[in-house]
């Protein structure tokens, strides 16, 4: 292994470091705080009646583009939107992209992977999966799926059509208090797989029920995300 070729890249709140395989700074940039509201769209835009406020932005999801010589880093200001910077130079040439992506929230977890998407003989490659938690801040969040597949040219859905669309969505009776976290994802074989952590019912009163950790699965093939399931993780021992 080539030791001097391997680099590390870490987002924290309000600054990305670049670092080399001994773990030296070789690059800083700053991501925040940033004037903001959660009133205002991705874009930047906002109803005459707020007035934006600085605000720091925590790093939500950290993704290396390989394919296109990126990376993709979502931050919780602008709606959870992404920007993408060089990977050999992460201070010049950044994309911002105004796109809600992740949780606009510090404690609201988000989960990204690049992976295989098969929907059609024409359209293999690779895209964004990401998972986000719902949460209340703001006026936009009904516009972030809990799980969605987008393109890596500009984030936009893979798929988005009167038939298909690359998204999964909470019911809205239930995604208020049925807060779902995403620990994480993969791809393996010819499926997609989120690690979540959820309540164990969604039912008003079933608080005390706790919580449990699910796998949940699509097919790569599946653009409309129909072959979407979970399964409970549960470890016992004997009767127990």
């Amino acid at each position: 292994m080539c030791e001097k070729c391997m680099q590390v890249y870490v987002g924290g709140t309000n600054v990305l470091y670049h670092l080399d395989w001994n773990l030296n700074i070789l690059e800083s940039v700053k991501t925040g705080p940033e004037l903001d509201s959660a009133r205002c769209h991705a874009s930047g835009t906002c109803p005459q009646d707020v007035a934006k406020s600085l605000t720091n932005n925590t790093n939500k999801a950290l993704v290396i583009d390989d394919e296109n010589n990126k990376l993709i880093v979502c931050g919780s200001i602008r709606q959870g939107s992404c920007s993408k910077y060089q990977l050999q130079n992460i201070s010049s040439q950044v994309e911002f992209i105004p796109e809600p992506v992740a949780a606009n929230e510090a404690v609201s977890s988000t989960f990204a992977f690049i992976g295989p998407q098969r929907y059609n003989r024409w359209g293999h490659g690779n895209v964004l999966y990401v998972g986000s938690t719902f949460t209340h801040h703001g006026d936009y969040r009904q516009d972030v799926p809990a799980i969605s597949s987008r393109n890596l040219h500009d984030l936009q859905f893979a798929e988005w059509s009167f038939s298909k669309q690359s998204l999964l969505r909470i019911d809205v009776k239930y995604r208020d208090r049925f807060l779902v976290n995403y620990v994480y994802g993969f791809n393996s074989s010819s499926h997609i797989y989120f690690v979540t952590i959820q309540k164990r019912s969604h039912l008003p009163g079933d608080d005390e029920k706790g919580y449990i950790t699910r796998l949940a699965r699509v097919c790569v093939t599946d653009a409309n995300y129909d072959t979407y399931t979970e399964v409970t993780l549960e470890c016992s021992k004997g009767d127990k």
